[in-house]
């Protein structure tokens, strides 16, 4: 998800942040948020950083896995021996993270290509889509080796999956702005429309995409949830009792059934953007009661047994004024909203279940009041 940028400002901004958060109703009103409840007992470790890359800015925007030993993720950082900025792609052996080298061209140049989305079927088959000003690349690792493919109509990728090696997926914009969805058949990549312009994607099966974003043809309810069964089917947004909000950072997932769970921010203020938890059931919006003072929510994903984590930025008032609480909250059905996970100054653009487990992998930057440094979160083993 790109627009991690304007969280840069922020933080920077709110450098001293202190690091100190219900069930759901129909969308006839505003769900009020149910107190939080205790941490759930877990034998695994909580959310803790793992790896950081550079000697100043940088962020992992994307990361995928394919199991427990294999996972991969792109961003950029700034290269300590000469401080320029450069492509990053590393790969996870079940051991660390590690470095892959990019195809030639593609790192150590004057000219810096930042990563944007991965996507992969193993460790040694994987997509990575990167950006150079206009043009748009995917970049294809398979046993050792690279291939490069150039998008057509100056792409702008922000979410990708792989089905297969002649079926693989790419979202975001073409060069007018209009949602667009790039598929590799094997050979080539080719370019078809799409209803929205996607914030965020989820692609549990062929004929089961999500994709959330704006819809341009509409200008009343611009927030549309779009579904791929084979075509597209759009889902107007929920109004929340005004027609003309907008969303910003919008998340999805699927419900394992016939719907979808959609993290979102209302854009209603500079610091009280406030965050909403809102579920597809297949047949009618459901909004869930979220912790209070909210400035953000989402990224968004299961949780490996049936519940989900996103993660939030909470508002709160301290001697010093505004302060960011940055925090990963736990969902579930079952039992509502629990304590939250406190993950200090760290600003998740990614986050992604690591399959057959319940350990995840969070992708975003670690921040003070002066850089950022690329970084991976991880919870459980």
């Amino acid at each position: 998800m790109r627009g991690h940028g304007r969280w840069v400002a922020v933080a920077a901004a709110l450098a001293a942040a202190a690091l100190s958060a219900g069930a759901g109703t129909a969308v006839a009103g505003t769900a009020a948020a149910s107190a939080a409840r205790p941490a759930r007992s877990d034998a695994s470790p909580g959310w803790r950083v793992v790896k950081t890359w550079g000697c100043g800015n940088g962020a992992v925007n994307s990361v995928t896995s394919v199991g427990p030993r294999s996972g991969w993720a792109t961003g950029y950082l700034t290269l300590c021996s000469s401080h320029r900025q450069d492509l990053l792609i590393a790969r996870w052996d079940g051991r660390s993270w590690r470095q892959v080298r990019p195809p030639a061209g593609f790192a150590g140049g004057k000219s810096v290509f930042v990563g944007h989305a991965v996507a992969a079927l193993s460790a040694s088959y994987a997509w990575t889509f990167v950006d150079r000003g206009p043009k748009s690349f995917a970049l294809l690792y398979q046993s050792g080796r690279w291939r490069t493919f150039e998008l057509p109509n100056y792409a702008s990728v922000d979410s990708a999956v792989a089905f297969s090696t002649s079926n693989v997926w790419a979202f975001g914009r073409d060069s007018s702005g209009s949602g667009a969805a790039y598929r590799f058949n094997g050979r080539a990549w080719r370019q078809s429309a799409m209803p929205v312009a996607p914030q965020s994607t989820a692609s549990p099966g062929q004929r089961n995409i999500w994709a959330v974003g704006d819809d341009p043809l509409s200008t009343i309810f611009p927030f549309t949830l779009a579904h791929w069964t084979g075509r597209w089917h759009n889902i107007t947004f929920p109004d929340l009792n005004n027609t003309e909000l907008s969303f910003l950072l919008n998340s999805v997932v699927s419900d394992g059934t016939d719907g979808a769970w959609v993290a979102t921010t209302p854009d209603i203020g500079l610091y009280f953007d406030g965050g909403v938890l809102l579920h597809w059931t297949g047949t009618t919006w459901v909004e869930i009661g979220a912790p209070s003072n909210l400035y953000e929510l989402g990224p968004i994903s299961h949780d490996g047994h049936g519940g989900l984590w996103m993660m939030a930025a909470n508002y709160k008032d301290c001697p010093s004024g505004g302060c960011i609480r940055f925090e990963m909250l736990h969902y579930s059905t079952a039992h509502g909203w629990s304590a939250p996970d406190p993950i200090g100054a760290f600003q998740v653009n990614t986050l992604r279940l690591i399959p057959g487990t319940r350990s995840l992998w969070a992708g975003g930057y670690t921040f003070t009041s002066r850089t950022t440094h690329a970084a991976i979160l991880k919870f459980g083993r």
